[in-house]
């Protein structure tokens, strides 16, 4: 199976890291993303400060593009780790080593294999040369409003998901997505004054729940927005657009 561990930070402290322990933060990443020690890696993700993002939503049938990200929270998703493992134990297993600066925790939820991205997406090219930077298009939905939706409807939404997907690849920009199991799924490693507590059910508690992602290569922050609006999300709830700092396949 497959497992994404998302990576939150608070607020607060997310920016506030002295250069040394910054180094030494950048250090332990690396060292969790040796394939050679690691065999279960697949890919991770830095995102960039929350204030760098665009949030893009519908407004009256016209597509609105905030800067900033969608909503001020006390915890902020600040990098992703995709791991293949062959249960839920072994993903934890190795989640437990993801370094988090400023003591707030790891989700852990698993991958929906039934909805697959486009299958030219692929890893390889994060490491071509390009000029251009890589986008994440994190899909936000109320929870209730997910809730509320019927099988078809929810179909729907994956239809237009890959329906954008394919224009994108199409065009040369896809790299990769996943669409997220539910947080029903989730486990959750909660840093604190131990080393971690482990706990059943998302992160945080929050009204709009994180459905999945697309990474696209795109020229600029405007273009990859665009390429969010055509997403339902961004109809019914919102996507936030945000530069991928690294990634190391």
């Amino acid at each position: 199976m497959h497992y994404i561990s998302l990576i939150y930070e608070y607020h607060e402290n997310a920016e506030q890291l002295p250069d040394s322990d910054y180094q030494a933060l950048i250090e332990q990443h690396r060292a969790l993303q040796d394939p050679a020690q690691h065999a279960g890696f697949r890919g991770c993700g830095r995102l960039v400060a929350s204030r760098q993002a665009v949030s893009v939503r519908h407004d009256n049938a016209q597509s609105l593009i905030t800067d900033g990200p969608f909503a001020e929270c006390k915890e902020i998703l600040v990098g992703f780790y995709h791991v293949e493992s062959d249960d839920l134990d072994g993903a934890l297993a190795y989640a437990r080593h993801i370094p988090t600066a400023s003591m707030a925790g790891v989700e852990l939820r698993p991958v929906d294999a039934g909805h697959c991205p486009p299958s030219s997406g692929s890893p390889k090219l994060l490491t071509e040369a390009s000029t251009h930077p890589v986008y994440a298009l994190l899909n936000y939905l109320d929870a209730e409003v997910y809730d509320a939706l019927s099988e078809d409807e929810r179909q729907q939404l994956v239809d237009e998901n890959t329906r954008m997907a394919m224009r994108a690849d199409e065009a040369g920009h896809y790299v990769f997505g996943h669409k997220l199991m539910s947080t029903l799924t989730s486990t959750s490693l909660r840093h604190g004054k131990i080393p971690y507590a482990m706990m059943d059910g998302p992160f945080a508690e929050a009204k709009e729940v994180l459905l999945g992602f697309h990474a696209l290569r795109c020229a600029d922050i405007e273009t990859a927005a665009r390429y969010a609006a055509a997403l339902p999300e961004a109809r019914i709830g919102v996507v936030e657009v945000r530069e991928i700092d690294y990634l190391v396949y």
